[in-house]
């Protein structure tokens, strides 16, 4: 083995842990924002439930539940996150 070929393992191997390294926290950083977005957008459905003009095609009872039970699982999404993120 020559200097040459020994360079080109070495720089080969870096790029591997390199493009591994990179490929991982973008996964976690994937993994780390998706439930904030997705209880996030729950607590702005059940919000936007409650406004008057989306009031017409629903019966009158069953908005209000329904809207209540979306932000209620929005903030409990968010206060499991926020408890599993200080276990982290």
């Amino acid at each position: 083995m020559n200097k040459e070929a020994l360079l080109l393992i070495i720089a080969q191997k870096g790029y591997n842990i390199g493009f591994g390294k990179m490929k991982h926290f973008i996964t976690y950083n994937i993994y780390c924002k998706i439930p904030r977005a997705t209880s996030l957008f729950v607590i702005l459905i059940g919000i936007l439930q409650l406004l008057n003009f989306y009031k017409i095609n629903i019966s009158v009872n069953t908005q209000e539940i329904i809207s209540a039970c979306l932000i209620f699982l929005g903030i409990v999404a968010l206060v499991l996150m926020l408890l599993h993120n200080d276990q982290i």
